[in-house]
Order: C-alpha cells, then structure tokens, then sequence
C-alpha cells in the first residue's frame, strides 16, 4: 500500500473518530480547520473540524479516552497513545500528514491490524449467502468477483453493492469488465418494492437535466412502502462481527467501511430530488404537488441524518404544516450534539477506544443512524 493510499484510510479513520459518527457528508461540511490552527490536511484539522468542538483525544493504552480543548486555556494534547506501538507525538502525526514523503512507524502496524480484520470479516462473510460473498469480496477489494456473483444473483442487496462499487454510484470501479452487464434497472427489477433504484434514476435524469424522466422515477418511489437501508455493506460486516477475534482492529475495520459505503453510497440520489425540489423548481404547481408528497413519504422512510436534513428543506420550500413533520431541525440539532458529545467519550487511537468504537458502530447500523439521533435528542420515533 502506498504512502497516499495509508493517508486516505487513516484520513477515513480520523473523520469517523472526529465527527462522521452520524454520516458523511455532514462531517464533511463541517470539517473546517479552527482559526489559526492547522492547514487543510493536517490532523489538527481533521480532529478539530470533525468534532467541531476543538476537542482531541488524551487517553492512555487501555483507560478511557477523554478530551482536552485548545479552548478555555486548556493545553492541547501532546501526545496519542497508538494502540500496540505506544506514544506518538502531536507533531509527528501533523507531520505525516503534511508530506508524503514521511513515513510514520506506527501507520504500518495500525494498516495490519486494520487488515488483519477485514480479512476475518471476508472470510466469514465469504461462506454465508449471495450478498454476504459479494460484501466479502468487496472488503478484500476484489471489484471483478463481487460483479460476477451480483450478475449470476437474484440477491438485491448482492446487486446494489457492486453495482455501486461498479460505477452506480459515487467513487465506482467501471474499469472491471464484470461490471458491464450490471445497471440500476437491473437491481430496480430484482426487487420491485424497493424505492431506492428509482430514486438513483431520478438522480442519474436530473444529471443530465431531464426533468420528465426525473419527475418520472420520483412518481415511481412514491408508489413504493420501502425503502433498502443507507449502508448495506456496514450491515453485513457488523453481523460477522463474531469472526474477529481483536475488537480494537475490528474498531479500525469498521471504520474503513464506514468510509466505504460513504464513498459508494447511493444518498446523492436524494440529494437530487432536493434539487428536484428547489426553490425555483416549486413555482411549478405540478412539480410543487410531487415534492410535498415526496416530503411526507420522506419522513416515513428516511434513515440517515442527511436524508433528515434534506426532508425538512424541501418540507420548509413547499410549506409542509409542523403536524405533518414527525421531527423538527432542532430535534437533529440537539441529538447530534448530544452524539458528538458521546463520541468524545470513544475518540482516540488507543486499544481502549478503538474496541468503543466498534462497539458504537454497530448499535449505530443496527439502530439506524436518524433513530439513535432522535433517540438522543429525546423524541425517538
């Protein structure tokens, strides 16, 4: 693996520690150095911009990890306890991430155990049904075979992960040749219930600026009760979570795919029907009639903060009544604070926080990102 392959995941890594403990893209928003205190890249940005708070963790190998703040005259961290290689300094770590040319000794033991576990999640994820060999196969990074079981499936959920990883949604693979034979009408026919490839093609029409075809799959996903979940790849691997015996690399593990999904992840496709749904756009009377059905049917189904989010602006555009709304923007506002705050608590790279960190994800994927929000923000739905 290549220095700038390392800094990507540890890149990944930093910004589900920091702050993408709710999605992506809002970490991603978010993730803004403080005033004067590091250049875009550096850890001291990652950390600070992800949290959002100036917080950065200070633990020791296996006691609990808190936080210190450069705020309120508090001194900043100095050092970070690496777990199984010992103590780094806040310099060494801002130094590789500043130059590609540096080479830190504790990324290489970090990649193995990170490795290490995927490798166990794969293998037992590799015996189990169509979806779970085609996640394995993806964990191990092998494009070709997992479009060659999703093309010979009847697996929905074996479909949608490599056509994303193919190219079907956000950072793909078109270069495997297995891939060519698999399209988002392909996984919309192998189950027809499910809202989300229509939602892909109404993304893929607003693209290319056909609003008919657009309006088209929108009216397609309002004829549907269900909706697959955000992160399908995550799913899987926390239920083989029992296959790997280290929990702090399993806590490494989980965040690189984490990563994965978000880089693979077929969320822009609401993204575009809140395009669809503009300020402009609404002064249609028809377009405006669509985007307060698809408010409402939105509410129903969204499982993600992001998908939250983009609900209540298109419910604010189109004046969807409060009676209609399940949850309020200060609602999200409040549980993801109330998030990040419980998330400082497992911040850190040392044993003890990456086992927590484990742990979080996966009563993050098995609660749902919005509920366990709305559940912290005390209106659980």
């Amino acid at each position: 693996m290549t220095f700038k392959r390392r800094w990507r995941w540890l890149g990944w890594l930093l910004s589900v520690l920091a702050g993408a403990l709710l999605s992506w893209q809002p970490w991603r928003d978010a993730a803004r150095p403080a005033p004067g205190k590091a250049e875009p890249g550096s850890l001291a940005t990652a950390l600070w911009g992800g949290l959002g708070l100036g917080r950065v963790a200070a633990s020791g190998a296996d006691g609990p990890a808190g936080a210190t703040s450069d705020a309120g005259g508090q001194a900043p961290q100095t050092s970070f306890e690496v777990c199984g290689v010992g103590r780094a300094s806040r310099a060494e770590m801002e130094n590789a991430f500043a130059s590609e040319g540096v080479n830190p000794p504790w990324m290489g033991p970090l990649t193995l155990r990170k490795d290490t576990a995927l490798s166990a999640l794969a293998a037992r994820l590799a015996v189990g049904s169509d979806a779970e060999q085609t996640a394995a196969r993806l964990l191990m990074g092998d494009t070709q075979g997992a479009a060659l079981i999703a093309a010979r499936s009847r697996d929905a959920t074996a479909y949608r992960l490599a056509l994303a990883k193919c190219g079907g949604g956000a950072g793909g693979d078109q270069a495997a040749p297995n891939c060519a034979g698999l399209s988002i009408r392909g996984w919309a026919q192998l189950d027809p219930e499910d809202a989300r490839p229509w939602m892909s093609l109404a993304a893929k029409a607003l693209w290319r600026r056909d609003d008919a075809a657009a309006a088209q799959a929108l009216d397609q996903v309002l004829l549907r009760r269900r909706r697959s979940p955000s992160s399908p790849l995550l799913t899987l691997a926390i239920n083989a979570r029992e296959g790997v015996m280290d929990e702090a690399g399993l806590g490494l593990a989980v965040i690189e795919i984490i990563g994965v999904d978000a880089a693979q992840s077929t969320d822009e496709a609401f993204v575009a029907a809140s395009r669809y749904c503009s300020a402009e756009g609404i002064k249609d009377a028809s377009r405006r009639h669509r985007c307060e059905r698809l408010a409402r049917w939105q509410f129903e189904h969204a499982d993600s903060y992001l998908d939250a989010m983009l609900t209540l602006g298109i419910a604010d555009r189109v004046g969807l009544p409060a009676e209609q709304r399940p949850y309020t923007r200060e609602q999200l506002d409040r549980g993801m604070n109330r998030m990040i705050e419980q998330s400082s608590q497992i911040l850190g790279f040392d044993c003890a926080s990456l086992r927590r960190t484990a742990d979080w994800v996966t009563q993050r994927a098995r609660q749902g990102e919005l509920r366990m929000a709305l559940k912290a923000a005390g209106a659980d739905r």
